[in-house]
């Protein structure tokens, strides 16, 4: 099965050779993820809590779903084994990032539902 697995910043093909990696720009970078790791460091700069991303979150959402269905359709191809094993730990890192940004949101809600328990 040959297909698009995306990654943190980049895209990579399982089927191909290294030229899918870059277009005549350099290096393909998927805005999703980019825009996850701003509205991370935003909501981490910040001492309010800020809008919620949520275009930005179901996209990477889409994204994550997207690549585990193309790792598990590779698995049977033993010569792309290394790059499934790249793929996974991009995979990880979506993960991380997503998990960071909703982990402070959370945290943020929870320290204002404290203060306004406090104040009643």
């Amino acid at each position: 099965a040959s297909g698009k697995v995306i990654v943190m910043e980049s895209i990579l093909d399982l089927s191909d050779s290294d030229e899918s990696l870059y277009g005549d720009d350099g290096p393909f970078v998927n805005e999703d993820i980019q825009a996850l790791r701003q509205a991370w460091i935003n909501e981490q700069c910040s001492p309010e809590i800020l809008i919620y991303k949520s275009n930005v979150v179901a996209d990477v959402l889409e994204i994550m779903r997207h690549q585990e269905s193309i790792i598990d359709e590779e698995k049977s191809n033993p010569e792309s084994q290394f790059l499934r094993s790249i793929c996974q730990i991009e995979l990880e890192r979506v993960k991380y990032l997503l998990q960071c940004y909703l982990r402070i949101r959370l945290k943020k809600v929870c320290t204002l539902r404290e203060l306004s328990n406090f104040i009643d």
